[in-house]
């Protein structure tokens, strides 16, 4: 979930566009990891975490590949992760 917060002003009847744009880098060694967006909540504001994306970051880095691994497949299985 991403946004404004505040109501944008633009003429009635008429769509209002936007453009994101993505880069991708082609310097990729093993000293990086991929990732998702890092999005951080604003203050002030209903934005939330998004807790299941920070897991999915998180527990990697921690723990032991063999352990990761093992976790995951349980939470498939009891469909806790998709």
């Amino acid at each position: 979930m991403h946004g404004n917060p505040e109501k944008v002003a633009h003429p009635d009847g008429q769509p209002r566009r936007s453009i994101a744009l993505y880069y991708y880098t082609a310097t990729w060694d093993g000293s990086k990891r991929s990732h998702t967006t890092q999005f951080k909540p604003r203050p002030q504001t209903i934005d939330k975490v998004d807790w299941m994306v920070w897991r999915q970051e998180f527990f990697p880095d921690i723990l032991p590949p063999i352990i990761h691994r093992t976790l995951m497949r349980i939470a498939y299985k009891l469909g806790i992760v998709k």
